[in-house]
């Protein structure tokens, strides 16, 4: 049986939705299925055709790119053949591109799978209001025509415009993890470019873009001052600086942090066993962000099993591991002193969050990649 999985972007590009997509393909991919994975050449310096552990990419070139959005002709002829030698289509969601395939998978009566990643919500400018209409028309047309959507939790999809009208369909599977274990070089490094000495690091991972809420981490430095100590505290960011389509964020940003840039620290992209190592000299992880763009955030279910506690925003499907397994706090949406009482609650506090690991490994047995396969062929 021949697998096609279709998103916008694919490795190396790093996010939530590429990690996910390309930890499908290759769990498939090990239990012998054919997977070949359709995106758009996001990097020229790419090839078009490669493999990727055990999965087959074929990339189409782009012709325009506007924000992190990427337009290219050739893409529609790639997944109209594509579409046609395979057997069952995995469509990654929100895709604006996506109704193309959706129609076409169906006509050629091929199986359709959704992963249902997030409702799109993009800033309140006229043109990207505009996209997100486009795009949101495009995730209705993939939900309505699937056969299975996957989704991360009922949380979320209570609280979704698009598929709270799809229940009967849906399967819920939390994002297949993986974490690799860290060699005692790539702890000592990270340790060394953390230079945590004696104060805490409260970290975060992740791309800089609009929905993170990385301003608001900002706007809670006097409130944190005050509770932990003055200088006795750093921001700690792992994971890519830039992403194409956020320049204004970013400008953003900027603009805030001169006053406050002790307390900043930016390690770059770390490897999978940094990262492992990353999450165990954190005192807390934090994922303040602001919209339904943000599902879940795999990144607190790595925390969380580095045996290190989280604060999360009071979003649908977010705010679910926390409530889960109590390893964690949950704050207010856009509210700097809350989140600051969170940061601080928790590392003041370290111990009382910790006490229900097993909950943890509870949570993450129910959900493994095996499971999610099973549900999906």
């Amino acid at each position: 049986m021949k697998i096609l999985i279709n998103q916008t972007y694919y490795l190396p590009y790093i996010s939530g939705l590429t990690l996910y997509s390309a930890r499908l393909a290759e769990g498939l991919a090990k239990r012998g299925f054919p997977v070949t994975a359709l995106a758009i050449n996001h990097d020229e310096a790419l090839d078009n055709y490669s493999e990727i552990n055990g999965v087959k990419v074929i990339r189409a070139n782009k012709l325009i790119s506007f924000g992190k959005g990427l337009v290219s002709f050739a893409w529609f002829f790639k997944a109209v053949k594509q579409i046609y030698i395979t057997d069952v289509v995995i469509v990654n969601v929100p895709q604006p591109e996506g109704w193309w395939v959706a129609i076409w998978t169906k006509l050629f009566k091929k199986k359709l799978i959704a992963i249902y990643h997030c409702d799109i919500s993009l800033e309140n400018i006229w043109y990207l209001k505009l996209v997100e209409s486009m795009v949101q028309s495009s995730s209705k047309l993939l939900a309505y025509l699937a056969n299975i959507i996957v989704t991360s939790t009922k949380d979320y999809a209570d609280n979704s415009k698009i598929l709270k009208n799809n229940k009967h369909k849906i399967v819920y599977s939390l994002p297949p993890i993986e974490l690799s274990k860290y060699s005692n070089k790539e702890f000592v490094n990270v340790r060394n470019k953390i230079n945590k000495r004696d104060i805490f690091a409260v970290g975060a991972v992740g791309r800089w873009s609009s929905e993170k809420g990385y301003e608001y981490l900002i706007r809670a430095i006097p409130d944190l001052e005050n509770s932990l100590g003055k200088d006795n505290f750093r921001f700690v960011f792992a994971g890519p600086e830039s992403v194409p389509g956020e320049k204004g964020y970013l400008e953003k940003i900027e603009n805030l942090i001169p006053e406050y840039k002790e307390y900043f620290q930016f390690l770059g992209r770390l490897s999978n066993g940094e990262l492992s190592a990353f999450y165990k000299l954190i005192d807390v992880l934090v994922i303040p962000s602001v919209n339904s763009t943000e599902s879940l955030g795999m990144v607190q279910l790595e925390a969380m099993l580095c045996k290190t506690p989280v604060v999360v925003t009071d979003l649908p499907g977010v705010r679910i591991p926390v409530k889960e397994t109590g390893m964690g706090v949950v704050v207010k949406v856009r509210d700097p002193k809350d989140l600051a009482r969170g940061i601080s609650n928790v590392i003041l506090n370290k111990g009382t969050f910790l006490k229900n690991q097993n909950k943890v490994d509870k949570l993450m047995k129910d959900n493994k990649l095996d499971y999610l396969i099973d549900k999906i062929i």
